[in-house]
């Protein structure tokens, strides 16, 4: 868990936390952890499920030392 020291807490921490606590890496996909599905259908509902799934990508990449994720969409994808 993030943000335990004063200048550690801020938004972005607050949503890494979070989402370490709904969601789960399951083989190369991310999933919802089953007992927090309704609590993420009303999170996901107002943020919206791309800022959770980045936000936890984001900490799982801090939380293991990856620096060149390249997997995100191209732009060429949203041209046709």
């Amino acid at each position: 868990m993030r943000g335990k020291n004063s200048e550690d807490i801020s938004v972005f921490n607050s949503v890494m936390n979070l989402t370490e606590k709904l969601l789960i890496y399951d083989s190369s996909e991310i999933r919802c952890k089953f007992d927090e599905l309704l609590r993420w259908g009303e999170i996901s509902f107002y943020l919206g499920q791309d800022l959770l799934t980045c936000a936890f990508i984001a900490s799982e990449d801090l939380k293991y030392g990856e620096t060149n994720r390249r997997f995100f969409c191209l732009a060429s994808n949203y041209s046709k």
